[in-house]
Formats: C-alpha cells, sequence, structure tokens
C-alpha cells in the first residue's frame, strides 16, 4: 500500500507494510524531533519513506537518513517534479509482479511435491522437497511404529523429541481426525 502523508503523528489509518510518502514537511528541523517522528513510524510499522524533493526540501538532510537507518527503514527520494502517483503506480505495478512471482513459485512447489508423492520413495521425496522449500528441516513421523523420514540428515537430533511429543499428543487425544474419503 502507498500512503501519502501530511504532518504531524503517522494517523490511525496506517497499518503497517506501506511505503509512505511525504515532502519532508513532518519530518522536523532537528535531529531529535526528526528521530522522534520516524522512530513513530516504525511503531506503526511502516519499512520504507519516500521523500518528494522539491519546494521543502532540496536535498534529504544525513539527519534523516541516520534517523532511517538506525529504524531500519528504507528511505528513497522522489525527485522534483515526479508526481507521488506515478512513484504509487510504480509501487503497485512492481508489488503485482511480486506477488505474481510469489503465487508461479508456490504453484512451482505445489507441483514438485505432487511429482515427489507419485515416485517409489514417495515418503522421502515429499519430506525432502518440503525441507527444501521450507528452506529447513521437515519429518514424517508414522502414529504407528513405523519408521521415522526426515531431511537433511542434520534433523536426526530432532526426532527423539519429536517422537516422544507425538506419543504424548496422542495420549491426550490431540490426534487428526480420521480422514474421509
Amino acid at each position: 500500500m502507498c500512503t501519502y502523508l501530511s504532518w504531524r503523528t503517522p494517523p490511525p489509518y496506517l497499518e503497517g507494510g506501506e511505503l509512505l510518502l511525504t515532502t519532508g514537511m513532518p519530518l522536523g528541523s532537528t535531529p531529535a524531533a526528526t528521530e522522534a517522528y520516524v522512530a513513530r513510524l516504525r511503531t506503526k510499522g511502516v519499512p520504507a519513506l519516500g521523500i518528494g524533493l522539491g519546494p521543502w526540501l532540496t536535498l534529504v538532510p544525513a539527519y534523516v537518513s541516520h534517523a532511517c537507518e538506525g529504524a531500519n527503514i528504507d528511505l528513497l527520494t522522489v525527485p522534483d517534479g515526479v508526481p507521488f502517483q506515478n512513484v504509487s503506480r510504480a509501487f503497485w505495478g512492481l508489488s503485482a509482479r511480486s506477488d505474481q512471482a510469489d503465487l508461479m513459485g508456490s504453484l512451482g512447489t505445489q507441483t514438485a511435491l505432487a511429482r515427489a508423492a507419485m515416485r517409489p520413495d514417495a515418503i522421502s521425496a515429499v519430506v525432502r522437497g518440503l525441507a527444501q522449500a521450507l528452506g529447513g528441516w521437515a519429518a514424517y513421523l508414522p502414529t504407528d511404529s513405523g519408521t521415522e523420514t526426515y531431511w537433511p540428515a542434520a534433523a536426526e537430533s530432532w526426532i527423539p523429541l519429536l517422537r516422544a511429543d507425538t506419543l504424548r499428543f496422542h495420549r491426550l487425544g490431540h490426534t487428526l481426525p480420521p480422514r474421509s474419503n
């Protein structure tokens, strides 16, 4: 979401995740005021601040850059004469492409897992595929006393703890309901 901001405290309608665009008026004229303002933006979950150069600011003051860096807020400048609306359109265009890329990545993962499930070594292939897709580890612990499957090999150290927790949940009745066909 792109939001245009006027003056003072970030308004209550900020949800977090916005690229906040401003002319620089609300930044204050002192480093302390700017740090306080940027800290409030961080508290609201604003990850990026765009400052339009023009009548209020011709350059971004160093203390603004420092405040944003200290609050882990990305800072960008909008050149004089570029309408904020153009920045918003570009932002939404990039966001849409990113969302589409995420969707395509998810579909690719889903397809790879479906293919893995069709292999003769389906359980180990799916466990390995899940671990790789998550960028971590995965394990399959059958409810009977069958052999657990995990990937990568370093996940082996977690198996006794996972097995104990699985048995404890089973004893307490925290199992999945039976599947209906």
